[in-house]
This record gives structure tokens, C-alpha cells and sequence, in this order.
């Protein structure tokens, strides 16, 4: 099985107020071509990045600035075209088969053949502004369906996998678990304790 997962960072736009959109796939367009007479090869390199959400950032969890990709998931499948007799590598469709594990919660596969949107096809979901997140795993079969619909065979299983993270939330701002507010209150009332014992 392979096994591909890293943490993939996107910088999408500078404020908040821009609204978050993420290219997935486009459609797989087939014709018949009586001259096609071979399927596609097996799809063998396939890379898998993975991003989670994620809180604000600069402000410990009262936050300081975000933006309105901080709740999104996304796994990003990097898929090299197989050969094929008659279709070249940008109209090469794929075909995707969950085969182990559970999607995030909002991730629902293509039902029919798509082609990559700037070289990834794309899953997106709602996971959440917060830092802490739970585990994600499955695995997928890529088969690779060629300008005419005819299919190859299916991919090893490829796993997508995220540890999750587990943040306890803290709006400190300063060592020692106190708020900083109250750790200046504090350092005042030692030292006007300390100048009434002079």
C-alpha cells in the first residue's frame, strides 16, 4: 500500500473578507474513437498532500487575524498520467474508489470520471477554525479512464492519512497559564506591598 501524507500550507489571499475557493476537478469528457483499441496503463505515481483547519493564528484562541480558508480541509491528490495509445496526459480522466477507512465528515467522491484542475484533484470540506483536530484516514484506488471511456486498471491502494492535533486552548499570551492582565495586576500589588514595608 502506498502511503503518502504531509502537512500541504496554502497561502491563499491576505484578508478575511475575500471569500475561500478551491478548484477541485473538472468533468471527463469522452468520445468514442474507433481507432482506440488499448486501455491505459496503471496509474503508479500519485502524491497525497493534506491541510487541516486551523485557528487563528498571532492570539493564542481569542485570535488576532484569520482567514476564511481556516475552517477548510483539503486533501490534494497529485496524480502523474499513465501512457495511452491515443490520449495524451491533459485528457487523461481518473476514477476514484474508496477502499478502506472513513471520508471526513462533508467529503463525498466524484460519481463519474474527472480530470485534475491544475494538476490535483482536489476533496474539500468544512473541518473546523480550531487547532484541534481529529485523526483522518482512508485509502483510495485512482483508475485511470482515457479520452474514448475505456478504463485501465485500478492503482494500488493509496492511503491518506493525518495524525489529527491535540491543542488545549489557552488565551495566556504569557508563560505559567495566567492571562497576562492578571499577572500585571499581580506584579503591582507586590510592589506596593514592597514600598509600604520600606
Amino acid at each position: 500500500m502506498k502511503r503518502v501524507a504531509s502537512a500541504w500550507l496554502l497561502t491563499m489571499w491576505a484578508g478575511p473578507a475575500l471569500a475561500c475557493s478551491f478548484k477541485s476537478y473538472r468533468t471527463h469528457e469522452t468520445a468514442p474513437d474507433p481507432e482506440d483499441e488499448a486501455p491505459p496503463a496503471q496509474v503508479r505515481d500519485v502524491s497525497v498532500d493534506i491541510r487541516r483547519g486551523r485557528g487563528p493564528e498571532g492570539g493564542g484562541c481569542e485570535g488576532e487575524s484569520s482567514t476564511s480558508c481556516d475552517d477548510l480541509g483539503r486533501v490534494a491528490l497529485h496524480v502523474v498520467a499513465p501512457a495511452d495509445d491515443r490520449t495524451g496526459p491533459e485528457a487523461m480522466g481518473y476514477r476514484l474508489e474508496l477502499v478502506d477507512g472513513e471520508l471526513p465528515d462533508g467529503v463525498t467522491l466524484p460519481t463519474a470520471p474527472v480530470r485534475p484542475e491544475g494538476g490535483v484533484i482536489g476533496l474539500t470540506w468544512g473541518d473546523g477554525a480550531d487547532d484541534a483536530q481529529e485523526s483522518v484516514s482512508f485509502a483510495l484506488r485512482i483508475i485511470p479512464v482515457d479520452a474514448s471511456g475505456r478504463e485501465g486498471p485500478p492503482s494500488a491502494p493509496i492511503e491518506v492519512s493525518d495524525p489529527g492535533r491535540e491543542v488545549a486552548c489557552s488565551s495566556t499570551g504569557a508563560a505559567g497559564g495566567a492571562p497576562l492582565w492578571l499577572l500585571v495586576v499581580g506584579w503591582g500589588l507586590w510592589r506596593r506591598a514592597g514600598a509600604r514595608r520600606r
